[in-house]
This record gives structure tokens, sequence and C-alpha cells, in this order.
């Protein structure tokens, strides 16, 4: 009899063991990692155009990716609506990424979205602006690459260029940095079509040795603009700007409002810029744009 006991015992915890090693928990897919949000810096953070848009692939989050809201195969056929977008800059792969913030239609489900999981759905509803008017009269067909494409807001192109000694001044790369800024206001969600389509436009394919520092500013003033452009997590090394000797620079502000977060608290950013420098005559490297 006893042995009956221990035997059904046995049985017993072997069923609850299976039971929970097969059933899914809201922990497995909703999980907080603290190693991940510290290994994230956000940019910016700012309201965008509504568009549809599924995600088969990867994960949702919480803004700084701290949470994992749960995987988007649980989600595959969910249409996903955007409101407002971020770009982080990923510490540990020392790259910067875009997300989408999305809801579903009923507005049950939300979170952040890698744009790269992201593929456009057909839909009507997906017109309104970011200011909630509709873009059926707005052209945002994608500026010429031989226009004078120009953002310079309170001087600060001037500003961030005197902070860069010994660097040249290059047209292309003004026109790039504009573009850039171009696309995050108008067309964000084709920036991974778009911007490689440029490059190849003037460049004829990607320059070896492009880098690019994207930032806000609460003013206009230059010490508030090195403030920015010194701290050790850009990708432009400020502190050893000799190995940029004999590079290019372009630079384009623009007046926005967007608020980043650090340990120390929230600042409300009333100017963007964007910074490109890249080597005088850089090696062109073949590029992965396929044009239609």
């Amino acid at each position: 009899m006893k042995h009956q006991v221990i035997k059904d015992l046995a049985v017993a915890l072997a069923g609850i063991t299976t039971l929970f090693a097969t059933q899914p928990t809201a922990s497995a897919a909703s999980q907080y990692s603290a190693k991940r949000s510290h290994e994230v810096k956000l940019i910016w953070r700012k309201a965008m155009g509504r568009h549809a848009f599924t995600a088969p692939t990867g994960a949702r989050f919480s803004k700084h990716l701290g949470t994992r809201y749960g995987y988007n195969t649980e989600t595959a056929n969910v249409a996903w609506y955007t409101d407002a977008h971020e770009k982080l800059y990923l510490k540990n792969l020392n790259m910067y990424s875009i997300y989408y913030h999305v809801t579903n239609s009923d507005q049950s489900l939300q979170g952040w979205i890698w744009k790269g999981y992201l593929k456009p759905a057909n839909d009507d509803s997906t017109s309104a602006g970011s200011d909630g008017s509709s873009n059926a009269n707005n052209d945002n067909s994608s500026p010429d690459s031989t226009m004078n494409l120009h953002y310079d807001t309170d001087g600060i192109n001037e500003k961030i260029i005197q902070l860069f000694p010994g660097l040249t001044e290059d047209s292309k790369l003004d026109h790039l940095a504009a573009y850039s800024i171009w696309i995050d206001e108008h067309r964000p969600e084709d920036s991974a079509t778009l911007f490689p389509e440029r490059l190849v436009k003037l460049y004829g394919g990607d320059p070896k040795g492009l880098l690019e520092e994207k930032g806000g500013v609460p003013e206009a003033d230059i010490n508030t603009l090195k403030k920015q452009v010194e701290d050790p997590l850009n990708v432009i090394e400020y502190s050893n700007l000799s190995q940029y000797a004999g590079y290019h620079i372009g630079v384009a502000s623009y007046p926005t409002s967007f608020t980043t977060y650090t340990n120390s608290g929230s600042i409300h950013n009333k100017f963007e810029y964007e910074i490109y420098i890249c080597p005088a005559n850089p090696t062109i490297n073949p590029s992965t744009y396929k044009p239609n």
C-alpha cells in the first residue's frame, strides 16, 4: 500500500510538472529585462501619422524595450496602427534603431515594434497626418537629390560646424542631413527604402566611413550643442576628433518638440539636428538597395 501511495504521488507530481511545462504563462511572453532597458538610449520620440501594418515576426516592447509584451507570431494577423515613433541608440550593438508605437483597432493592445518587423497593410483609414489632418492634399513626394534641400534653425548648422575644426562642409552631406530630417517628418515608414536610394543617387553606393549623429537640444546656444555633441555614447567620437582629419561634414537642423529622458530627469527639446561626416573621397561599397 505504501509503495502504491508513493507511486500515485509520483504520477501526480509528474502530471503537474507536465502541465506547467506545456501551458504558456503570462511571464513567458511578457518579460522585464533591466539589462535590455539599460542598454538603450533614447535619441528622440515624437508623434507620427496613422499607417497600417502587420508584424508577423519579432516582438512588441515597452518604450525603452525594458518589458517585452509578447511575440509578434502570436498577433501575426493583427492590423497595427501607428501614432508615434522613436529613435534609440542600442549601446551593445553600437547602432541606431527606429521603433514605431502601434495599437490595434480597438486599442486593447499596444507597444513599440522595430520598423524592420512591420509590413505595410492596405487600410482606407490610414490617411491621417501626425496632427490628425488628412494627407490627401499633402505633397510627400521625395525631394529630388539635385534640389537645394536645406534645414537650418537659429544658426545651429554653423554653430555645430564650428565644433568640428578641420572638417570641411560638404553640400552632399548637407543635403543628406536635411533629407534624413525630411524623411522623419514626412515618410518615416519608408526610411528603409528612401535613405539607401538617396545614397545611391548621391554617391553611387554606400560610402565607407559615413557616420551619423542625431540629437535634440532645448536651446540653440553653442555650449548646449557642445554638451550634446560630446556625449561619450555618440557614434561620432568627439573626444578623438583627430581620427577624422580630412573628413567632410554636413549638418541640418529643424524646430521641433520632443522629450528625451535621462537618469536625472526629462528634457524638452525645441530643436533637432542631424550631422553626417564622411571621408573626403570615400570608398564606395555596393548598395543593398534594389530599385523597383
